[in-house]
C-alpha cells in the first residue's frame, strides 16, 4: 500500500481526532444510522485502539483479539472431515518453516490423530496456529460499547481469506473475536462492525447491506456456529465512506498519491 497505507493516511488521523473528541463518535456512527445511541466517553489509553507512527515508530497498535478455541478446534475438524486436506494447505506452506510444514502435511495426510492436534492448539504449538488473530484498524471500547472498524483505501476489496483457508471474512474475524474477547471477559457489550471505504470502491453498495455479512458466513469454509452467526449478523452495519466522515467531523485527509 506504500504512500496510501489507510492505515496512516486515513485511519490514524481519523483515531487521533476521536482521542480529542470522544463525543464525536456519535457523529461517526449517525453516518451509519446508529442515532440511537450515545456511546459516551472511553479511556485514551485502553479504550481506543489504531496504528499510530511518529518520526517512523510506532507509538500506538492496533488491537489483537485472540480467535475462540472452538473455531480453531473446528477448523481441524472440517480439515478431518474433507477427503483431499492437504488442498488447506498446499498452496503457501511451502514459504513456511520446514518442521511446521511438515507436521501439517503429516496432519493432511492422516498421521496425526485429531487428539493430538487439538492439544497442540493448546500448547500453542507453531504448526498447528492455523488461525492468528485479528487486528482491526480502529477499536473503542467503553463500559457499554464495542465498535469496529476496518479501513480500505486503494485496495479495491475486502480480505476474504487467511493463509490456510480458502474462505474467511476479515470482518467475520473481527466479530467473532470480539465476541470471543467479551464472552471471557463475562462482559455484554453491544457490538457495532462497519467498514470505511472510498466512495468509488467496488461493491460499496452491496456491502451497506445485512446481505454482505450474510453471504460471507455463507461462504466460510469452516461453518460458523448458529448463535455466533447471528451475533455476527447484529453486529454488522455496513458502510460508510471516507469522503462522508470528512464532510461530516470536518477532517482533511492527504490526497490519494498517484503513480
Amino acid at each position: 500500500m506504500g504512500e496510501n497505507n489507510s492505515s496512516e493516511t486515513r485511519v490514524a488521523p481519523l483515531g487521533m481526532f476521536l482521542l480529542d473528541n470522544h463525543k464525536k463518535v456519535n457523529s461517526l456512527l449517525s453516518l451509519i444510522g446508529c442515532t440511537d445511541i450515545d456511546f459516551g466517553e472511553f479511556h485514551n489509553e485502553n479504550g481506543i485502539f489504531f496504528s499510530e507512527k511518529k518520526n517512523g515508530k510506532i507509538v500506538r497498535s492496533e488491537k489483537s483479539l485472540q480467535p475462540p478455541r472452538y473455531h480453531l478446534e473446528n477448523i481441524l475438524r472440517t480439515i478431518c472431515s474433507i477427503e483431499k486436506a492437504k488442498l488447506f494447505f498446499i498452496k503457501k506452506v511451502e514459504t513456511s518453516k520446514v518442521k511446521a510444514r511438515d507436521m501439517r502435511l503429516h496432519f493432511a495426510q492422516g498421521e496425526i490423530p485429531l487428539e493430538e492436534a487439538i492439544d497442540a492448539i493448546t500448547g500453542n504449538n507453531g504448526w498447528a496456529n492455523l488461525e492468528t488473530a485479528s487486528h482491526p484498524d480502529l477499536f473503542i471500547e467503553n463500559e457499554t460499547h464495542i465498535l469496529l472498524v476496518e479501513g480500505k483505501l486503494t485496495e479495491g476489496h475486502t480480505t476474504k481469506r487467511v493463509q490456510y483457508i480458502p474462505h474467511r471474512s476479515q470482518m467475520v474475524r473481527h466479530i467473532q473475536n470480539t465476541i470471543e474477547y467479551l464472552e471471557k471477559r463475562g462482559e455484554k457489550k453491544r457490538i457495532i462492525a462497519f467498514y470505511i471505504l472510498p466512495k468509488d470502491f467496488d461493491g460499496i453498495d452491496n456491502l451497506k447491506q445485512k446481505q454482505a455479512i450474510e453471504e460471507d458466513l455463507d461462504m466460510e469454509t469452516v461453518p460458523i456456529l448458529a448463535d455466533i452467526r447471528q451475533k455476527i449478523i447484529d453486529a454488522y452495519y455496513g458502510c460508510i465512506t471516507w469522503e462522508d466522515i470528512s464532510e461530516k467531523l470536518g477532517i482533511v485527509f492527504p490526497a490519494i498519491k498517484t503513480k
